[in-house]
C-alpha cells in the first residue's frame, strides 16, 4: 500500500477534463445537513480523481486502494493522513467546492489561450439579482484577473472566447447536467478546441448574491471558475481563489497571481 501511495503522491495535481465536472453541495452561507446531502465517500473520491473509476467493492485490493485514495485526498487537503474517512475528512468532503477534478493525470497542468485579449458574452442570467448586478459581479471577477496579468476582457457579441450562462439540471446544449438545489455549483471549460472551451455555467438552482443577502458570492464563484476558463488548475494554497473548496474570497492570492503570469508571460 505504501508504494502505491508514494506513486499517487507523484501525480500532478491538476484540474479535470470537462467530462467529469461536478461539485459538492451548497455554499458557505447555505447550511449543509445529512438531510440535504448524503456523502458517498467512494463516489467523491472517484469524481475528483483520487480513485479510479473502475475500482469498487468487488475489485481486488479494494480496501487498500480506497485507503490510498483517502490518504491522497488528505495530503492534498492538508489534513492528518490517516487513510480513513474520519470526521475531519468527511466534513471537508461535505464542503461546497468547484466542479473540476483535483487530480487528472491525462491533462497537463495549466495550459492557456494563445492570446491575451479575450472576449466574453452572457447567454443567460439568474433571477437572484438584477442583470446589472450579475454583470458587475462576473465582470468584476474578470477585472480582478486582468488587474494582475496582461489579460484584457471585452464584453461583445458574436464569436467570443467565453460564454457565461446560468442553467438548471439538463441545460442544453451542455452535456453535463446540474443536480438541483444544494448540489452542483458551477462548471467551466479549459482553453482547448472543444466547442465549450472557455465557457462558464452556473447552477441556477443555487442561490447567489452580489453584495448583500444569502447564498454564494457570485463574484467569488465567478473568480474561481474564470481561473479554470483561463487555464488554471486547482491550488492547494488556502489563500488561493483556486482551492477546490468554496472560500468566499474576492481577491487573488500570491500563488494565483504567480500562476496566471506564468501562464500568460
Amino acid at each position: 500500500m505504501l508504494t502505491l501511495f508514494v506513486v499517487l503522491l507523484t501525480w500532478s495535481v491538476v484540474a479535470a477534463n470537462p467530462a467529469s465536472q461536478y461539485v459538492t453541495p451548497g455554499s458557505a452561507e447555505q447550511e449543509i445537513t445529512p438531510s440535504s446531502y448524503e456523502l458517498n465517500v467512494d463516489e467523491y473520491l472517484r469524481r475528483y480523481g483520487y480513485l479510479s473509476n473502475n475500482v469498487n467493492e468487488l475489485s481486488i485490493g479494494y480496501a487498500e486502494r480506497k485507503s490510498d485514495a483517502i490518504m491522497l485526498f488528505q495530503d492534498f487537503a492538508g489534513l492528518e493522513i490517516t487513510g480513513e474517512a474520519d470526521e475531519a475528512t468527511r466534513q471537508l468532503m461535505l464542503k461546497p467546492r468547484c466542479a473540476m477534478k483535483d487530480i487528472d493525470v491525462e491533462k497537463p497542468a495549466n495550459s492557456g489561450w494563445n492570446k491575451t485579449d479575450l472576449t466574453y458574452k452572457y447567454i443567460s442570467f439568474t433571477d437572484d439579482m438584477t442583470e446589472s448586478d450579475a454583470r458587475n459581479a462576473i465582470g468584476g471577477s474578470l477585472s480582478v484577473w486582468a488587474a494582475s496579468s496582461k489579460l484584457t476582457f471585452t464584453e461583445t457579441s458574436g464569436d467570443v472566447t467565453m460564454e457565461i450562462s446560468f442553467g438548471t439540471k439538463k441545460h442544453d446544449p451542455c452535456p453535463y447536467d446540474f443536480d438541483g438545489p444544494g448540489g452542483v455549483i458551477a462548471h467551466a471549460f479549459y482553453p482547448s478546441l472543444h466547442e465549450f472551451a472557455g465557457d462558464i455555467h452556473f447552477d441556477d438552482d443555487e442561490t447567489y448574491r452580489y453584495k448583500t443577502g444569502n447564498g454564494l458570492k457570485l463574484h467569488s464563484t465567478g473568480l474561481h471558475e474564470a481561473g479554470h476558463a483561463l487555464g488554471l488548475s486547482h491550488d492547494q494554497t488556502t489563500t488561493s481563489i483556486m482551492t477546490p473548496w468554496y472560500n468566499g474570497l474576492t481577491a487573488l492570492g500570491p500563488t494565483d497571481i504567480k500562476n496566471i503570469n506564468d501562464l500568460y508571460p
